[in-house]
């Protein structure tokens, strides 16, 4: 553990306010951390001559002289996120405050091997600082989402489930071998619940929940404040406790997982599993490979008892879980993110209500159930921040501050041509 003297302990406790991106006055930092007014002033002259924080002047709508007020410096640099999904993989590049100045997007690959797979990600991360038009010597990092079971505290993947061809693979170990950057790497719901702390729903809440549901279905659990990982690294994996004994074989090699049951091809293959049984539903007019969640959503909302069915039962298996956790672990919000969870009030009013049911009568008043409010990008927005949060730490242990952002390794430059890497 890191000694730091009571002016570094105020800067730490400025930098963990302000790391929100939120700006505030001199006056309201000072009492939010509980220093006087002289002392937070102390400590934020020697974070903005540091060139951490900057001021600048908030009219905020208000008529008189405009409040000075202090923020991170955007230009302290600029983090990559890359959040590597089921169905998609992003790229994103974010400066200080998280603000995104780059992003793409395409469909994922199935890979052959894990070194294929290394050397795919190598070259999205050098492509996507290239086409950001930010200079490299300006990048803090690169923070990594994965779609998989990862160990967030070394950075190893143990598997993707729904990725082929990723298992047992120390990705952070063998990225850092070959980028000039430090590198952080964790599971998709990890990162997207950093997203949520700093930009989404659960800003300003220290204990929450977060369901994602999609092609897959993850969790993560927010203690304090902060993202809980157990003994081994693992963020929860709420998506792979049994909700039916009988139920289908989930990609886990288990039976009757949430996943299983209520992720977004579970959904489909309940409706293609009544379909082939006769059931009448307005998706029987639809080609097989068109039925998709949004399509079935669709009908739900327009009146439809077959997908309205599914929909309905598919948030109760979600509630019954999320109900389980609620006794476990008592959190005061439950996020619900991923693109199944756009689905619309259909499948939260399902949810809750089923919450409401399973949960403890002294617990379930007192917690909101809530979609997110984060898009696309979410994942690869948390593995930014991710990136952000270790550069500031870093900084706050004395580790110089050069132009192009934290500290880096200087013995290491980016290879000139990304195809032909050792990996």
């Amino acid at each position: 553990m890191i000694f730091m003297n009571a002016e570094k302990r105020h800067q730490a406790a400025i930098l963990q306010l302000l790391k929100d991106a939120h700006p505030r006055t001199r006056r309201e930092i000072a009492c939010a951390i509980g220093l006087s007014f002289s002392t937070a002033g102390r400590a934020l002259e020697s974070l903005v001559a540091q060139g951490i924080l900057e001021r600048f002047r908030a009219q905020d709508g208000k008529v008189g002289r405009p409040a000075t007020k202090l923020r991170l410096n955007p230009e302290l640099g600029h983090a990559v996120g890359i959040d590597v999904g089921a169905g998609s993989t992003r790229a994103i590049v974010t400066d200080a405050t998280g603000a995104i100045h780059y992003h793409s997007s395409r469909k994922t690959k199935a890979y052959a091997s894990n070194q294929e797979f290394l050397q795919d990600l190598l070259n999205l991360a050098h492509t996507t600082i290239e086409r950001s038009a930010v200079d490299p010597a300006r990048i803090i990092g690169v923070g990594v989402a994965l779609s998989g079971v990862v160990d967030s505290q070394n950075g190893f993947c143990f598997f993707c489930p729904n990725i082929p061809g990723v298992r047992d693979l120390a990705v952070k170990q063998s990225l850092e071998a070959e980028l000039p950057y430090p590198v952080f790497v964790a599971d998709q719901s990890h990162t997207y619940a950093l997203a949520e702390m700093h930009q989404g729903t659960a800003y300003g809440v220290e204990n929450f929940l977060l369901v994602t549901v999609g092609i897959g279905l993850g969790s993560a659990l927010c203690i304090n404040g902060q993202v809980y990982r157990g003994n081994m690294g693992l963020t929860p994996e709420l998506g792979h406790i049994t909700v039916s004994e009988d139920g289908p074989l989930c990609s886990c090699g288990n039976y009757g997982c949430l996943e299983a049951m209520a992720s977004g091809p579970a959904i489909v293959r309940h409706v293609r599993q009544a379909l082939r049984e006769g059931l009448f539903t307005t998706l029987a007019t639809m080609p097989s490979d068109e039925i998709t969640v949004e399509a079935i959503a669709r009908a739900a909302q327009a009146g439809d008892k077959l997908a309205y069915s599914v929909l309905d039962r598919t948030g109760q298996y979600l509630g019954i879980a999320i109900a389980t956790a609620l006794n476990l672990l008592g959190p005061q919000l439950v996020v619900i993110g991923g693109g199944v969870a756009r689905c619309g009030k259909l499948l939260l009013e399902a949810i809750e209500r089923t919450v409401r049911m399973r949960a403890l009568h002294v617990v379930s008043p007192y917690v909101r159930i809530v979609p997110s409010s984060l898009d696309d990008n979410a994942a690869a927005l948390g593995a930014a921040f991710a990136i952000i949060d270790l550069a500031l730490s870093a900084c706050l242990e004395g580790k110089p501050i050069a132009r192009g952002g934290c500290v880096r390794r200087p013995e290491k430059s980016l290879t000139n041509n990304p195809t032909a890497s050792t990996l």
